[in-house]
């Protein structure tokens, strides 16, 4: 079965969506081989790529539309399966792309990693049938689905940046040169909540986390075959096309999933009730008596992602700034516009 790309240029994406990476870039009259359809996608194959192209840029062959029709299958049928296939060693990568086993696109080449921005958003996993997140509050995830839109999607992966591997809804890291990262945090929460998860996508390939500090945060160390990975050159592997690949495949785990949702929301209580003491008088409060819209918290949580060292001071400055211009020091007494 074959079409014709009627665009002036179309891509050929990995995954069945418009945040679907980018394989290639199809030219008005390109003819390709269609696989499948499903709704708005067709699964296509160039000859060299195989990938999805919308379907409305395609014209179908009128000799085989009927069989295309036939065909035709929801969404959910040409969707990445629930959890990619294990690599085993047989993940490729070329100047610009790295592919899975099964030869689809998942992550672009960067000069020093890969990285993948994923294609399940919080919002998205959400609004799933069966998203088991019935206890969380809807107003945290509200909150988390704001900042995550700033950070990444559940299967979102940077292996190329000073922190050497970057993971999940809030890019989780390694941490940089030499120093612990939150990553550990989030790998010891998977292995609490199932053991045989972690096995699955970590521990079989020989990686570990040690946890060196727990509080508000909990961070600590990756392991590779029993060495902590402590300094740059120890954390040069996680850079591989293989570690990008198996974050990117845990994130497609529903208990992953639900962990790093955890992780996010208790990031709230990390600098929500901290408190904020003005020198002018010695007045202590707590930040969540300064900030109470959702927006508002989305602000400084997106900042506490990014710089944690920075809440609640940088808040502070601005309260002290904003009391010295006004004279009105009490938070319950403000209004919307203050």
């Amino acid at each position: 079965m074959t079409g014709t790309v009627t665009a002036t240029s179309l891509n050929l994406r990995g995954a069945p969506a418009t945040s679907g990476p980018i394989i290639a870039v199809l030219r008005s009259g390109t003819s390709v081989t269609i696989l499948q359809q499903a709704g708005d996608w067709l699964r296509v194959s160039t000859g060299a790529e195989v990938g999805f192209l919308s379907a409305q840029f395609v014209k179908v062959d009128s000799a085989t539309a009927a069989a295309v029709a036939a065909r035709a299958a929801p969404l959910v049928a040409v969707q990445q399966p629930a959890v990619p296939p294990r690599d085993n060693g047989a993940i490729r990568a070329d100047g610009h792309h790295a592919f899975t086993p099964d030869g689809l696109v998942f992550a672009y080449r960067s000069p020093r990693g890969f990285h993948t921005s994923g294609a399940t958003s919080l919002g998205t996993y959400l609004a799933a049938p069966g998203a088991t997140v019935n206890a969380m509050p809807p107003s945290k995830l509200r909150v988390a689905q704001a900042v995550s839109l700033n950070e990444g999607n559940l299967e979102a992966i940077n292996s190329y940046d000073n922190s050497f591997m970057s993971f999940g809804l809030f890019q989780w890291t390694a941490g940089p040169d030499g120093d612990p990262g939150e990553l550990a945090g989030l790998m010891d929460r998977v292995k609490r909540r199932d053991d045989a998860r972690f096995h699955e996508y970590f521990r079989s390939f020989d990686l570990d986390a040690v946890i060196t500090h727990t509080g508000k945060l909990t961070v600590g160390f990756l392991t590779l075959k029993g060495n902590r990975l402590d300094s740059p050159d120890a954390k040069a592997p996680l850079r591989e096309a293989e570690w990008a690949y198996r974050f990117w495949r845990a994130g497609h785990d529903d208990t992953v999933r639900i962990c790093q949702i955890e992780l996010a929301l208790a990031r709230i209580d990390a600098f929500y009730d901290e408190t904020i003491t003005l020198p002018t008088d010695g007045t202590t409060r707590s930040v969540n008596q300064y900030i109470t819209s959702e927006f508002g918290v989305s602000l400084l949580l997106d900042e506490h992602v990014n710089r944690p060292g920075h809440v609640p001071n940088t808040l502070a400055k601005g309260i002290i700034d904003y009391v010295s211009d006004t004279h009105r020091a009490d938070p319950a007494a403000w209004t919307t516009d203050d």
